[in-house]
């Protein structure tokens, strides 16, 4: 009998655990807004912390910093977005006329080396990266209404993960609360005093990594406006700012 209790309780676990993964799998998109509110707010904590000490509400503290921070956003996408995605797009523009250059100096060097064209053709096959950029921009293309629609759904996604995070860093209190009285005594206590600690942490972590991202793209920007690539040197410098953070976001 008591092995037959024992089977059925595993049976039962069993069964809680797969509706669990099912049920998280359903709710994926919900979770990544989640992740990206709790990131969020992690990040803009000791910002609120900081003004909440100068007797500011914290509620008033919250409306303040995201009105910054999207006047920021917004003023910074103005003064460099338009001049960002026309190097970007001469880039493009641009990329078959340097392949052909790669190819001609790759050429010069079999040349300069003693090697044959089947030699050179077998180390490098320079029609099939050609085809293959071509093909890729036209998949690209065909493939623009996708795109498009995640851009949207991205977007979305951004502003309801703000809106989350909002609620997060003005109640937060509350929040915390709640989700402590879900455990039994005496771990309410201490998942309640680690909270605050681990919160600054990754917010700290995080506001770093921003920071080591901006001087990335500003030393990319300077260093290839320094060897004459002054028409890539934003766009190229931006993208690698921006793509710094894409582990984190």
């Amino acid at each position: 009998m008591l092995r037959l209790k024992i089977s059925l309780a595993n049976l039962l676990l069993i069964v809680a655990t797969g509706l669990t993964i099912v049920l998280l799998w359903q709710l994926r998109a919900l979770l990544v807004v989640l992740m990206i509110a709790v990131v969020l707010a992690s990040t803009l904590a000791p910002i609120i912390d900081s003004a909440e000490k100068l007797r500011i509400p914290r509620w008033l503290a919250v409306i303040l910093v995201y009105l910054g921070l999207i006047a920021g956003l917004t003023g910074i996408g103005l003064v460099i977005g338009p001049t960002v995605a026309q190097q970007i797009q001469r880039l493009f523009r641009k990329l078959p006329a340097y392949l052909e250059v790669l190819t001609s100096l790759l050429d010069a060097l079999a040349i300069r080396l003693g090697m044959t064209e089947l030699a050179l053709s077998k180390m490098f096959d320079a029609g099939t990266v050609t085809s293959w950029v071509i093909s890729s921009s036209q998949k690209l293309l065909v493939q623009s209404y996708g795109l498009t629609r995640s851009l949207f759904a991205g977007v979305f996604t951004v502003i309801l993960a703000t809106l989350l995070s909002g609620y997060m860093l003005a109640g937060s209190e509350q929040l915390i609360k709640g989700g402590v009285s879900l455990f039994p005594k005496p771990w309410d206590e201490k998942l309640a005093a680690q909270v605050k600690p681990v919160s600054q942490r990754m917010g700290g972590y995080i506001q770093g990594r921003v920071v080591v991202s901006g001087i990335l793209g500003m030393a990319i920007t300077v260093g290839l406006k320094f060897l004459g690539l002054s028409e890539f040197a934003l766009g190229l410098g931006v993208i690698a700012g921006v793509t710094n953070l894409i582990p984190f976001f």
